[in-house]
């Protein structure tokens, strides 16, 4: 019974990997570059082909209707500002590290007005010495509390964040007891204790695997030696008689 939106859904990443991963009932995002909307219609559609090609997408539901008939998630070209409405979102998901405060800010009073929105589950850099309630109360989220905060690294960049997952007072449940981010990979170790992150370490790793695989590529490679010959000491002299 869960609706899903993705504030920043870029190309539509996250939004599939709630249809298929946790059939959801629905899920739509909102993004203000119309480019990445162009190429997210092409991307989720591509992909639905080949689940529905594969078997995939089976199971019952409105979201395995939409998987099997190929119907992509809908996105709004907008920015968040001009959203009037999350409705009928019932969570919400956003990376929004470089986001203006503004957005989010914007963000924070349509998840409080909303009626339907029950969580919100945001992904930045850590929050250092903040009150993590205090931080999200002046961006707009009226009586809130943070239930779960927990770091991941980005699969694409590799990068380090925090995510947190932010739940409305009166809400039941373990709203994010178990998630699972999709695009966002939890890591192990705390990076905010100053100590290197499991993803950090794997990043480093493959630095050097990376390194090791140049290294005996160029040594398998058939490159000839050139030959350097020294040159004379003696000169030439040349004769202008014939």
């Amino acid at each position: 019974s869960s609706t899903l939106v993705d504030v920043g859904a870029g190309l539509g990443r996250p939004l599939l990997h709630a249809l298929c991963a946790h059939g959801v009932a629905g899920a739509w995002g909102i993004e203000v570059d119309p480019v990445k909307v162009q190429k997210a219609e092409v991307f989720m559609k591509k992909t639905l082909e080949v689940l529905s090609a594969t078997g995939l997408a089976g199971g019952t539901g409105p979201a395995a209707a939409a998987l099997a008939s190929g119907e992509s998630p809908r996105l709004d070209c907008s920015s968040i500002e001009a959203m009037g409405s999350l409705s009928p979102a019932t969570h919400v998901y956003s990376f929004w590290e470089g986001i203006p405060s503004v957005a989010k800010q914007a963000l924070g009073t349509l998840f409080s007005q909303s009626e339907t929105c029950q969580a919100i589950a945001v992904v930045q850099r850590a929050l250092r010495n903040r009150d993590h309630v205090d931080y999200f109360n002046e961006l707009g989220f009226d009586d809130v509390q943070v239930v779960k905060d927990f770091p991941v690294t980005m699969s694409g960049s590799g990068r380090t964040f925090r995510a947190y997952i932010i739940r409305k007072n009166g809400v039941s449940g373990a709203v994010g007891a178990d998630l699972d981010l999709g695009s966002a990979q939890p890591v192990e170790g705390a990076a905010e204790q100053g100590k290197p992150s499991s993803g950090a370490e794997a990043k480093r790793k493959g630095g050097l695997k990376s390194a090791k695989l140049r290294k005996k590529s160029a040594s398998v490679l058939p490159f000839k030696k050139i030959k350097k010959y020294a040159r004379s000491k003696h000169k030439v002299k040349i004769s202008s008689t014939p």
